[in-house]
């Protein structure tokens, strides 16, 4: 029964464009609850059966990655519920597990059919880059930006794929979490919340990373270092994208604080996303630096971080 619900999830992610931005979030849910209420080698089978269902409805290879994809995500987070491991660990595991089949789907199909993923993506990206500047030409300079941002990420898909990689990893990751944690704590489970948004904080030696991080790039910028390089650049993809959510958990606190309407803070959250992108990525090295919210005291102190707004 849990394999059938699995390949109808799946299925519904494949074939219905806007459910299944939702659905494929939740299609690993039935194997993490097998995991849960009995053990490995049970929701090992169910993922084994939805991988053969699967690929009698939409052919061997998407069959497997998508039953693939299913039975990791979901016998890594019903491992991690099982050992009651906190939310952070188990979203780690989460993303782990994504990379690990990322890694997969792009390999399996270059091995079989000797098709470079690579040359697919700057295939995929080239049909983005031609539909934005169409539609820069009718609107002016209103596509300017969306237009430079898919040039540049274009011109160094390869170089920044291990960021990329493990970037789309966090977030599928997260989500896949959020949807278990949804449906476990509705069948009764007990599983340890993600905290509230606005008490999200980062470890303060990850500052110092990316101080050195940003020194490195100055230093080695004129001299060709093998592999140098191409290490800072993803390290820096990832650390933005990083201090970029932090600061963002840092405006959301303020929003709170000052008890702005949901709709207003919405669009105030928008716009900085949008159009100061670089201030919510300083204002959350300046909260990981100062700690301004003072969350560390209030994790010493044994305060109970529960969800709440976002």
């Amino acid at each position: 029964m849990f394999a059938a619900v699995t390949v109808v999830l799946v299925l519904i992610g494949i074939y219905v464009p806007l459910l299944g931005l939702v659905s494929i979030f939740f299609s690993p849910v039935p194997i993490t609850l097998l995991y849960l209420r009995h053990n490995r080698r049970t929701a090992l089978l169910a993922s084994i059966v939805a991988i053969l269902v699967l690929i009698l409805f939409t052919g061997p290879l998407s069959g497997f990655l998508q039953g693939a994809m299913v039975g990791m995500i979901g016998m890594t987070l019903g491992w991690g519920f099982k050992r009651d491991l906190p939310a952070w660990a188990n979203v780690l595991a989460a993303t782990i597990a994504s990379a690990a089949w990322l890694a997969i789907s792009m390999l399996l199909p270059y091995l079989i059919f000797r098709e470079n993923p690579f040359e697919l993506m700057e295939r995929f990206f080239s049909q983005a880059f031609e539909a934005v500047s169409k539609m820069s030409q009718v609107q002016g300079s209103a596509q300017k930006n969306p237009l430079m941002a898919l040039e540049q990420l274009k011109s160094n898909l390869r170089l920044l794929f291990p960021a990329l990689l493990a970037s789309g990893s966090a977030i599928t990751g997260f989500l896949s979490f959020l949807a278990a944690q949804l449906v476990l704590r509705r069948m009764g489970h007990n599983v340890k919340p993600v905290p509230a948004f606005t008490e999200w904080r980062l470890p303060k030696p990850l500052f110092y990373v990316f101080l050195a991080n940003m020194v490195l790039a100055v230093l080695t910028d004129k001299v060709d270092v093998p592999l140098v390089k191409p290490i800072l650049l993803n390290l820096n993809m990832v650390l933005y994208w990083v201090f970029l959510v932090q600061g963002l958990s840092f405006a959301v606190y303020f929003l709170n604080r000052w008890n702005v309407a949901r709709g207003l803070s919405v669009v105030l959250v928008a716009g900085l996303l949008l159009f100061f992108p670089m201030v919510v990525v300083t204002a959350g090295l300046f909260d990981t630096v100062t700690d301004y919210r003072r969350l560390s005291a209030k994790a010493d102190k044994g305060v109970d971080h529960r969800e709440g707004d976002t």
